[in-house]
């Protein structure tokens, strides 16, 4: 009967977490694309409504979102969304230049020249979009992050992809700056695909890490441009 009891509480307690971490992922997408601004209150009572659930699995995520450092807390507010400053942004961009130069180089060893033409096509297209019409953000949009999986899909390193998809939210918020603003960074950024690519094709992995590094502090250095004021200052 013990056994019985023990056993019922142990997957209890595993449905929670998981029902915890699905909440967190719902919580955390929508703080990081932007869809719920800075400085939003998060009411836990209201989301265990909106979401029908208990507001212990709710709290636990809103822990682990202001653990993250995504939001802010005070007694009389509760969790709020924190801005985020320059230094989150240097910090989740010298961690991108850490997976994304390991992943070319590990990549263009292993790509077949099938593999290269292919990158090719995706960032011609890319190009094509950007002096076509400017308007065209969405297949933009769309182009890039083809180009960034088929590279991680030829390094077949499946624990790097795993690492890359922890900052998945905040590199599809960042390329969404990139490439919603009608501006000269659009056919750059497609420009230094190409320069990677051709880095790639030599072999060369000090030419493939220094063009990585340069494609993403260019990125670095524009999506810094668009930081309000008082992120661009905040230094935790």
């Amino acid at each position: 009967m013990a056994k019985k009891l023990e056993k019922s509480k142990s997957a209890s307690l595993q449905k929670s977490d998981l029902l915890s971490d699905s909440i967190y992922v719902q919580l955390r997408s929508k703080i990081i694309s932007g869809e719920w601004p800075i400085a939003m209150r998060l009411n836990e009572k209201q989301i265990a409504t909106d979401l029908f659930v208990s507001r212990t699995p709710v709290h636990r995520a809103l822990e682990a979102l202001y653990a993250e450092g995504l939001l802010d807390y005070s007694k009389n507010w509760g969790y709020f969304i924190k801005a985020v400053s320059r230094r989150d942004i240097e910090e989740i961009f010298k961690i991108r230049t850490a997976l994304e130069t390991l992943a070319a180089c590990e990549a263009a060893v292993k790509m077949t020249e099938d593999d290269f033409a292919e990158l090719d096509r995706i960032n011609e297209a890319a190009l094509a979009a950007c002096r076509g019409n400017c308007n065209e953000f969405e297949e933009l949009y769309a182009l890039s992050g083809t180009f960034n999986a088929k590279i991680n899909q030829f390094c077949s390193m499946p624990r790097l992809h795993l690492l890359q998809e922890a900052l998945r939210e905040y590199l599809l918020h960042f390329r969404t700056l990139s490439f919603e603003q009608k501006s000269r960074r659009r056919e750059l950024a497609v420009q230094e695909h190409q320069g990677i690519v051709r880095a790639m094709r030599t072999g060369d992995e000090n030419l493939i890490k220094a063009k990585v590094r340069e494609h993403l502090q260019h990125a670095q250095e524009y999506i810094l441009s668009y930081l309000p004021a008082e992120a661009e200052t905040e230094r935790h």
